[in-house]
């Protein structure tokens, strides 16, 4: 256990050293999915979602605010031809969220990262503060980790620093029931961060992405699911 601004994060297992800690089974209803079919794509604004891993039953759509920010190419989305700061975005009618997908490219330059945002409060592209929980997947000398962060205003970070390192073919994904804000890679539970903090809680309708500026990047299989607890025991 460690605490961070009077908040309390558990972190499972030793980091990248034979950790073995699974998630515990976890109880979840698909929201959308997209394996970024279709062929490729110079732009992913105004996508609908494929739904490959199943749906609510309701068309989801990317929205991007800068053109051609996020292509398809063979299956993946990734970086397209501009190198501007872009946002994707999609509507999520559940508070209890979990955004996931596997890692097909790392941002090869040091301080390059890319970042996914749960329970973000606004659509790409819409004015006003950006607050969220978020999950960076940040390049650091060389060695590609994903950290764990809470947004609102400014971003601060929740969990370990530079400890959770991630490669191609990984899968990686942020999780939020009620205060509990979690981080996973390949199905292992990674560390729970508790928000017990007086202030504004990211309550948003929305999950997204959003590029950095130059950072090369690419992911697929992504699911959105509504997260409805630990199976019983």
């Amino acid at each position: 256990m460690a605490t961070n601004n009077g908040t309390v994060i558990n972190i499972a297992g030793t980091p990248d050293a034979g950790n073995t800690y699974a998630d515990v089974p976890w109880l979840a209803e698909q929201i959308t999915s997209d394996r970024a079919t279709g062929g490729n794509a110079a732009d992913i604004n105004g996508r609908v979602l494929d739904a490959l891993y199943g749906d609510d039953g309701t068309v989801h759509v990317w929205t991007s605010n800068v053109a051609n920010a996020f292509a398809i190419v063979n299956g993946s989305i990734v970086r397209g031809s501009v190198t501007t700061s872009g946002q994707m975005t999609t509507t999520v009618s559940a508070a209890d969220q979990e955004f996931g997908e596997l890692v097909t490219i790392l941002p090869a330059a040091n301080g390059n990262a890319i970042y996914y945002d749960i329970r973000l409060n606004l659509a790409a592209g819409a004015a006003g503060a950006r607050n969220s929980y978020r999950m960076k997947l940040v390049n650091l000398a060389g060695v590609v980790y994903i950290e764990m962060y809470r947004r609102t205003n400014a971003s601060t970070l929740i969990g370990a620093a530079a400890t959770w390192i991630v490669g191609v073919g990984d899968k990686i994904a942020i999780r939020a029931y009620g205060n509990k804000i979690m981080m996973l890679r390949n199905n292992i539970l990674l560390e729970t961060y508790l928000d017990v903090s007086t202030d504004y809680h990211p309550t948003g309708g929305f999950v997204g992405v959003e590029s950095g500026t130059a950072a090369n990047f690419g992911f697929t299989d992504i699911y959105i699911e509504k997260s409805l607890g630990p199976a019983p025991v």
